[in-house]
């Protein structure tokens, strides 16, 4: 029995009217229940629909050197401080310290180089105590056991939801280093569980990803959703929201201030449940942090 099997969750059919009344008493259930748990990026928000749904499966793709992991960090934070949802992270490819560093970067304002080799000020460092008395008291659970499947991702958040601390938000950086998802059928797999796993658990699910090296050779860096995925098209295929990531500085020296308020581009080119749209967030690379452009 394949492990898609295993997990799959049986229903039996329902009469319409008994879930409406289970569910939706009144019609402010139902708009509460499509408010969306907002990203802190109000662009993004809007062309969710309010913010990330449940039971979505959200990709966010780019090329090495974006900061899809400083990105999805950054929304994972904002999720847990402001929206006070337990979030839980899985990092296989880079350590709970250095994850830490980045969150600690973005609430103190402290350049990330200077943090990693201990060159701070008095006046840092007291922003940096600061941000680790905020941090620690935040439901967020970090997982960097270096090899996983996303079969076992699954199994440790209903081993969370055990331990009543039901997941509202999770996070998989990168989905190229999780086990056996390197063939297409693993590839396809993989990721059929993990969109499982958000309808099951009715809760978001964003997965990083890197995209083909061969884009770069095109004279527009831009990534496009129907080339660039190469060997990891199924990825795209089953995810309901793909974005791709996308920074002008990279690869380019930007004319003027107001360029940095509009850096990073994402292009949200797959939207099961709303519009497609590009939007522009500002990037600041001494904090690997992002902001809303305006």
């Amino acid at each position: 029995m394949s492990d898609i099997i295993k997990i799959k969750k049986y229903n039996t059919p329902e009469f319409i009217g008994e879930y409406i009344k289970r569910e939706f008493q009144h019609a402010e259930g139902l708009l509460y229940e499509n408010a969306g748990l907002s990203t802190g990026f109000r662009d993004l928000d809007r062309v969710f629909g309010g913010g990330l749904h449940p039971g979505i499966l959200y990709i966010l793709a780019a090329r090495p050197g974006m900061g899809k992991l400083s990105l999805a960090l950054k929304i994972a934070l904002h999720c847990t401080r402001a929206e006070g949802t337990t979030t839980l992270i899985f990092s296989p490819s880079v350590s709970k310290k250095r994850i830490l560093q980045r969150m600690i970067c973005f609430k103190a304002e402290v350049k990330y180089i200077d943090l990693i080799r201990g060159k701070i000020n008095k006046e840092e460092l007291e922003r940096v105590d600061k941000a680790l008395d905020s941090i620690k008291s935040y439901p967020m659970f970090i997982d960097d056991t270096s090899i996983i499947t996303t079969a076992e991702i699954r199994g440790k958040c209903k081993s969370l939801i055990n331990q009543n601390n039901l997941p509202g938000l999770v996070l998989v950086d990168s989905f190229q280093y999780l086990e056996h998802c390197q063939t297409k059928k693993d590839i396809k797999k993989s990721t059929a569980i993990l969109k499982q796993t958000a309808l099951d658990l009715n809760i978001p699910v964003i997965v990083t990803s890197s995209l083909n090296r061969l884009m770069e050779k095109r004279s527009d860096y831009r990534p496009c959703l129907s080339t660039d995925f190469g060997d990891y098209r199924e990825l795209a295929n089953i995810a309901d929201v793909v974005i791709l990531q996308y920074r002008n500085s990279y690869y380019n020296e930007l004319d003027d201030d107001y360029s940095w308020l509009m850096d990073c581009e994402l292009n949200i080119a797959k939207n099961k449940n709303g519009d497609t749209d590009i939007i522009n967030l500002q990037y600041t690379p001494e904090y690997l942090s992002f902001e809303n452009a305006f």
